[in-house]
């Protein structure tokens, strides 16, 4: 497990503003659908950069009628 901040991926891996936000970074993670850590008190968000990039979608664990957050759209 590689942790990098949520504005790190988006910086190298999407086109300016088309990345998730911080937000949807958060819900990702707090729902399971991606590999992370929230540190509240700090108000940051990282992700695991393997789970990341061996991905192209992601859907809740816990739910799997959820919408995808489609990382190719």
């Amino acid at each position: 497990m590689q942790l990098i901040t949520w504005s790190t991926i988006n910086r190298r891996y999407f086109a300016r503003g088309q990345g998730p936000s911080k937000a949807e970074w958060t819900t990702a993670v707090l729902q399971g659908e991606i590999n992370g850590k929230i540190w509240p008190g700090q108000n940051k968000v990282y992700i695991d950069l393997d789970d990341f990039l061996s991905r192209d979608q992601f859907t809740a664990a816990n739910d799997p009628h959820a919408p995808k957050m489609d990382l190719l759209d």
